[in-house]
């Protein structure tokens, strides 16, 4: 079995995907996840302690794919990560 950072190494060399053609379901709270691509646009819950344009990342990501992989945490995938900008609070 190959470690988790190994595999992400492995897919990088590969070259086989774009991160436009990823897609990540992520969660935001407890009660609350969310299937994104790169440059959609969530609404989700308020964030505390944030402010419109400031840069955030959620480390909870469920589930990482493409058309030509997918990636299922147990529970979550390691080293996984969405990062987002809050447009408005």
């Amino acid at each position: 079995e190959m470690p988790a950072k190994g595999l992400w190494s492995k897919l990088n060399k590969l070259n086989k995907f774009n991160r436009q053609d990823l897609f990540a379901v992520f969660k935001s709270s407890p009660l609350h996840q969310h299937k994104v691509t790169v440059g959609d646009l969530v609404q989700c819950e308020r964030l505390h302690d944030r402010e419109a344009g400031e840069k955030v990342v959620f480390g909870t990501v469920l589930l990482v794919g493409s058309k030509q992989f997918t990636i299922i945490g147990k529970p979550t995938v390691p080293y996984a990560k969405v990062k987002a900008t809050i447009e408005q609070q």
